[in-house]
């Protein structure tokens, strides 16, 4: 082979590499899947354990906060408004 038909790339040394990468590839996944998993079982936590989020009325008396807002609708008091 002739300088000018010598491959830029080493295909053997890039071959190489490749199992190396793949551990810091699944290193990295492994610990964001952990970062998220604990995330979410400290929210699952808290919610099961009925100490709620404190964020809203329905958490003071029930533990936790409701899943649904209801809204009170009086059309007598909305005709008294207008």
């Amino acid at each position: 082979m002739t300088d000018t038909t010598q491959p830029m790339i080493d295909i053997g040394a890039e071959a190489a590499t490749a199992p190396l990468e793949l551990a810091v590839l699944a290193v990295i996944a492994g610990l964001a899947l952990a970062y998220l998993l604990r995330g979410f079982l400290r929210r699952r936590a808290k919610a099961t354990s009925g100490e709620g989020c404190g964020g809203c009325a329905g958490c003071s008396t029930t533990g936790s906060c409701p899943s649904v807002t209801t809204f009170s609708f009086d059309p007598e008091k909305e005709k008294a408004s207008k």
